[in-house]
C-alpha cells in the first residue's frame, strides 16, 4: 500500500490533531531516549580511548571486492523489523514506506518519524528530496576509491555537488516529468560500464532518478521518444542488474546496501510493467526481467531467507496472486528457511503493477510477433517456476503458449536461411523448460518439433541453415552428454538424439555442405563423433565415397572427420574401414597414399589396444610393398612409430613384437635389412630418457642374449659390405645405394648407431669375439673403402669404453699390432694412435 502520509491525515481528518500530537510527544521521547543511549554506547566505546571519536552520521556504505566491505551488520541493523512494528503500532501501517524510511534514517526511529510526517514524502512514484545525504554507491571499486568515498564527510560533498544536485532537483521537480532525467543519466553512465564500477542505490539518486523517469514516460506512452530514456532501457538497465543481480561482489554487501538494491529491483518492476503497455514488445527489459525473476541468481541466493510480507500484495491481489512462498512441509531440513520472500514480493508486485495484463496484450499486437519477441515474454517466470501457483500460471499463459508453438510450425524455408536462427532455439529451449514444470505431458512434442525444424534446415543446400542446424545441434549432443545435472536435465536425451540422427541420415545430409569451412567441420566431427559407436557399414561406405571429386582441402577435413569418429569404433567397423584405405592405398596419388597413411596413423593414436594392434599391422604390411619409395617407406614407418607412445604401458607388448619383427628381417640378410634396423632402433629409442624404463632394458636384454642381435648386427653389415662392392665392382662411394633406398654411408651408420645404442643403454661390454668381428669388417676387410675404414676407426674411439681393458689390450695384441700400415690413411693413423696409446 503506497498511500502517502498526507493523504493518511485528509482521510481521517477528525482525529489529526489529537494524532499528530500524540506523535510529537512520542519523537520528543524517543529523540531523549536516543540521546541517553548513544552517550552512553559512545562513553563506553571510547572509554579506553585518549581520544574522544564520533561516526558521521550519514555513512557511506560501499560493497566491493574489497574485503574492507565485508564488515557485519550493525546491531542497529538488526532491530529494523522491531522498528518496523513499532512504526505499524502508531498508525504507519504501511510496511514498505516504514522500511524505507528507517534505511534513509541510518534506522533511527525518531529520524524516519519525521521523514514519515513529512510533506516532501511522496509514493513510489515520486522522489523523496534529501539533498544534504551523501551519495551511496556499490560496485568492485578499487581501494583508493573507497577509502576516499568511506572518509569524505557529507558536509564537504555538499560544495562540491550543488550545482549537480540543482541541476537534477530542477530537472526531477513534479512540474517537469515529460521528459527525461537526462543529467542523471548521462551521470549514471559513468559509473556503471567498466570493472570499477560503482552503481547508486537509492531513489533520490541517479538510477532511482532515471528508473523514476522512465516509468512515468513509459505510463505516458512515451518513454520510446527519447534517445536517451530508449538507451537508459536498452543498454544500461541490462548492464546495471546483471551486475547488481549476478556479480560476485552481491555477497559481501551488507543489510542496507541489500534493501537499497532491492528498492531499485522494485522501481525496474514498475518501468517494466508500464512499457509493457504498448508495443513494441521491450525485449531487452524482458530479458533484465528473468534475471531479476530467476531464484539462483546471486542476489536471491544470498537473499533467500528473507520473510514473504504479506501485508503488501495479498489482500490487494486477491485471487489475482500469482507468487507464493512454498509451505513448510514442502522444504526439507536443509532449506526450510528458503523462503525466498523478496522474489515473491516482487513477482506479485509485477501482477499489481498490472505487468501481467499489459505482457498479455503483447501477445495480441498487430504485428506478428518475431522468435525473440515470443521468447522474451514467455521467458521471465522459467527460473522461478518452484513459486508461483501453476494453476493460475496455466490459466494465465496456456493460450500464448499455444501461439509460440503455431508460430514455430509455420515457419517459411527464408526463416531457416537466416545468418543466426538462434532466436528460434532459445524459444524452443524455453518452451520445453515451461513444459517440463507445467505441462511435462507436452514435452515429447516439444522434442519433437525441435528436431523437425532441424531436419528441415539440414536438408537444405543453403549453408547458413546447415551451419545454425548443425550449431544447435552441437550444443543439444553438448548438453546430452554433459555430467552437468542441470543441462542434461533441459535437454533431449542422448539416446532419442542417437537414434533420431541415425534414422534421418543427418550425418549423410551435413557432409553435403561445405566441408571446405572449418567452423563447418568441426560442427559435423561433434556430430559424427557422437554416433560413431552405431554407424552402420552403408554409413560408413557413404561417407567414404564422398572424397570422391572434392578438393583435397575438403579431403582432409573429411579424413580429419574419419580419424575422430574412428577412434570410438569397434573392431568391426574400423575392419570394415580399413578395406576401403587399403582398397584406395593401392589405386590412388602419392599424395593421397601420404594422406591414408597419416589417417591410420591418427585412428591408432587415439583408439584403443585392440584397434590399434589392427592399424600397426596395416601399417606394417604398407611398409613391406614392393617398389615402396624412400619418402613414402620413410612416411609409413614414421606413423607407425607415433602410435607407440609413452605413458600407454599396453602397447609395450605391442612394441616388443615388432621389434621381433624386425630381428626377423635382420636375419633373412636380404632385402629389408637397412629399414629393419633403423625402425628397431626408433622403436628402442622412441620416448627414452636419461633415466632408461626397466621394461626398455629388459627388451634389450631379450633382443641380445636370446636373439643374439650384436652378432645379427655385424654380419648384417658385412653383408651389405659385400653385396655393394659386388654391385659396383669395387666402384663404392658413400652415396652408392645399398637397396635402392638408402646410401652406403647411411647403412653403415644406422648399423653402427644401433649397436652403440644397445651397449650404452643396455649396460653391455662388447665381448672380444665381437670385437674381432667387427673389426675385420670395417678395418681389415680388402673389400671396402677407406671411408668404411674411418668409420671404424671413430666407432672404437667413441666406444672404447665399452670394450672391457682385457678386451682392449687382446684386441690390440690380435689385430690393432698386426695391422699393415698401408691399409691407414693419415687419419685413420692418428685415430688408431689416439685409441691405444
Amino acid at each position: 500500500m503506497n498511500n502517502s502520509i498526507d493523504h493518511i491525515i485528509t482521510k481521517h481528518n477528525n482525529f489529526h490533531y489529537r494524532w499528530i500530537s500524540n506523535i510529537q510527544i512520542i519523537v520528543t521521547v524517543m529523540k531523549r531516549s536516543a540521546h541517553t543511549v548513544n552517550s552512553s554506547l559512545t562513553e563506553t566505546t571510547n572509554n579506553s580511548s585518549p581520544k574522544r571519536s564520533c561516526t558521521p552520521r550519514n555513512k557511506l556504505f560501499v560493497a566491493s571486492n574489497s574485503t574492507s566491505s565485508c564488515s557485519p551488520p550493525s546491531n542497529d541493523m538488526l532491530t529494523m523489523e522491531d522498528h518496523i512494528q513499532s512504526l505499524i503500532s502508531m498508525g504507519f501501517i504501511d510496511r514498505d514506506l516504514n522500511r524505507k524510511a528507517l534505511i534513509k534514517a541510518n534506522n533511527d526511529i525518531s529520524e524516519a518519524v519525521t521523514i514519515l510526517t513529512s510533506s516532501n514524502y511522496y509514493d513510489d512514484d515520486l522522489l523523496i528530496p534529501t539533498e544534504t545525504m551523501a551519495p551511496t554507491f556499490i560496485g568492485p571499486l578499487t581501494k583508493e576509491q573507497l577509502e576516499h568515498q568511506q572518509t569524505v564527510p557529507s558536509n564537504n560533498n555538499n560544495n562540491n555537488s550543488n550545482d549537480s544536485n540543482s541541476a537534477a532537483s530542477d530537472e526531477y521537480s513534479t512540474n517537469n516529468f515529460n521528459s527525461f532525467t537526462t543529467n542523471a543519466f548521462l551521470d549514471l553512465e559513468t559509473k556503471v560500464y567498466g570493472d570499477n564500477w560503482s552503481i547508486p542505490y537509492k531513489r533520490e539518486e541517479a538510477l532511482g532518478q532515471c528508473l523514476l523517469s522512465a516509468t512515468k514516460l513509459a505510463l505516458a506512452g512515451t518513454a520510446d521518444q527519447d534517445r536517451h530514456c530508449v538507451k537508459f532501457m536498452e543498454e544500461l538497465i541490462p548492464e546495471a542488474f546483471r551486475k547488481l543481480q549476478c556479480s560476485h561482489p552481491v555477497n559481501n554487501w551488507g543489510f542496507e546496501i541489500q534493501s537499497g538494491v532491492f528498492d531499485m529491483v522494485e522501481l525496474l518492476i514498475d518501468l517494466i510493467a508500464a512499457r509493457l503497455s504498448y508495443p513494441p514488445v521491450p525485449v531487452k527489459l524482458l530479458e533484465t526481467l528473468s534475471i531479476l525473476f530467476d531464484h539462483d541468481s546471486v542476489f536471491q541466493r544470498k537473499n533467500k531467507t528473507k520473510a514473504y510480507d504479506r501485508s503488501l500484495y495479498d489482500k490487494q491481489l486477491d485471487d489475482r496472486i500469482l507468487a507464493n512462498p512454498p509451505s513448510a512441509s514442502a522444504f526439507s531440513v536443509y532449506n526450510r528457511n528458503e523462503t525466498y520472500g523478496w522474489l515473491c514480493q516482487i513477482i506479485n508486485r509485477f501482477v499489481l503493477k498490472d505487468g501481467i495484463v499489459n505482457l498479455k496484450s503483447q501477445f495480441h499486437n498487430e504485428k506478428t510477433l518475431t522468435a525473440i519477441e515470443h521468447n522474451g515474454l514467455l521467458s521471465p517466470f522459467v527460473n522461478c517456476m518452484d513459486y508461483i501457483f501453476m494453476d493460475k500460471y496455466r490459466q494465465l499463459f496456456s493460450e500464448h503458449i499455444e501461439q509460440a508453438l503455431d508460430y514455430i510450425k509455420n515457419l517459411k524455408e527464408q526463416d531457416f536461411k537466416a545468418k543466426s536462427t538462434n532466436s528460434i532455439f532459445e524459444l524452443l529451449s524455453t518452451l520445453r523448460k515451461i513444459c517440463s514444470a507445467v505441462w511435462p505431458n507436452r514435452i515429447e512434442q516439444i522434442e519433437q518439433l525441435h528436431l523437425n525444424l532441424l531436419l528441415k534446415m539440414i536438408a537444405l543446400s543453403n549453408f547458413n541453415s546447415k551451419m545454425n542446424s548443425l550449431k544447435e545441434l552441437a550444443k543439444m549432443i553438448e548438453n546430452a552428454t554433459s555430467n552437468i545435472p542441470s543441462m542434461t536435465k533441459a535437454s533431449i536425451r542422448r539416446e532419442i538424439i542417437s537414434e533420431w540422427i541415425i534414422d534421418n541420415s543427418i550425418l549423410s545430409k551435413a557432409l553435403e555442405g561445405n566441408i571446405d569451412q572449418n567452423q563447418y567441420v568441426e560442427k559435423v566431427r561433434t556430430l559424427m563423433d557422437f554416433i560413431a559407436p552405431k554407424i552402420l557399414k552403408q554409413d560408413i561406405t557413404t561417407i567414404w565415397k564422398m572424397q570422391h571429386g572434392r578438393s583435397l582441402v575438403a579431403v582432409d577435413h573429411l579424413f580429419t572427420i574419419i580419424a575422430s569418429a574412428a577412434a570410438k569404433f569397434n573392431l568391426q567397423q574400423l575392419n570394415y574401414l580399413i578395406e576401403f584405405i587399403c582398397s584406395s592405398w593401392k589405386t590412388e596419388t602419392i599424395l593421397i597414399q601420404e594422406k591414408l597413411v597419416e589417417l591410420l596413423g591418427t585412428i591408432g593414436r587415439e583408439c584403443p589396444k585392440e584397434s590399434a594392434a589392427r592399424v600397426l599391422e596395416i601399417l606394417w604390411d604398407m611398409a613391406h610393398s614392393e617398389r615402396l619409395s624412400r619418402p613414402m617407406l620413410d612416411h609409413i614407418l614414421y606413423y607407425h612409430l607415433r602410435i607407440f607412445s609413452e605413458g600407454r604401458s599396453p602397447y609395450d607388448v605391442l612394441k616388443r613384437d615388432y621389434c621381433l619383427k624386425c630381428m626377423s628381417d635382420l636375419q633373412r640378410k636380404q632385402g629389408w635389412l637397412v629399414p629393419a634396423i633403423k625402425h628397431l632402433y626408433d622403436l628402442l629409442h622412441h620416448d627414452s630418457t636419461n633415466t632408461f624404463k626397466r621394461t626398455d632394458e629388459d627388451l634389450i636384454s631379450l633382443l641380445v642374449h636370446k636373439h643374439d642381435l650384436i652378432s645379427a648386427l655385424i654380419q648384417s653389415l658385412s653383408t651389405c659390405q659385400s653385396d655393394v662392392w659386388n654391385k659396383t665392382l669395387g666402384h663404392v662411394t658413400i652415396d652408392t645405394l645399398v637397396d635402392g633406398r638408402y646410401t652406403h654411408e647411411e647403412s653403415i651408420k644406422t648399423h653402427l648407431d644401433l649397436l652403440s645404442f644397445l651397449l650404452k643403454k643396455g649396460n653391455l661390454y662388447l665381448i672380444l669375439k665381437r670385437s674381432e668381428e667387427l673389426w675385420d669388417t670395417l678395418i681389415t676387410n680388402e673389400h671396402v673403402g677407406s671411408f668404411d675404414h674411418e668409420l671404424g676407426f671413430n666407432w672404437f674411439i667413441t666406444c672404447s669404453e665399452d670394450l672391457n681393458r682385457e678386451s682392449q689390450i687382446a684386441l690390440f695384441e690380435k689385430r690393432v699390432s698386426k695391422l699393415n700400415p698401408i691399409q691407414l690413411t693419415s687419419k685413420g693413423y692418428n685415430k688408431t694412435l689416439f685409441l691405444f696409446y
